[in-house]
């Protein structure tokens, strides 16, 4: 190739700009939030609690379910059923949470 009249595979593209600025000050999020190193720092605390609380939750459950097996209910202050319906229904609401779209462990808005 002669260089004159002969144009190359590569030529530059010009280049688009994005504004990156997410709020009203003209600050994009990464200036306000900067990504900061260490476990502890990138933990996600509120998913672990939210399972955490689900597996305690499970755990009330067979735990009223053995106190309750063979005694005599009438006793109780709250009947065994109560406590169970309870202990599911936090469970599952704090088991939904977690598994839900903006509440789940790997999402990333």
């Amino acid at each position: 190739m002669d260089g004159e009249g002969s144009t190359s595979k590569h030529e530059a593209r010009p280049v688009e700009t994005v504004d990156l600025s997410d709020g009203d000050d003209g600050t994009s999020e990464t200036a306000r939030n900067p990504w900061t190193a260490g476990v502890w720092a990138r933990f996600p605390f509120l998913p672990f609690a939210g399972i955490l609380a689900t597996v305690l939750s499970a755990v009330a459950c067979v735990v009223v379910l053995v106190w309750s097996n063979g005694a005599n209910i009438k006793n109780w202050q709250v009947r065994p059923s109560v406590l169970l319906g309870i202990f599911t229904a936090v469970g599952k609401s704090v088991a939904g949470r977690v598994y839900d779209r903006k509440g789940a462990w790997l999402y990333h808005e």
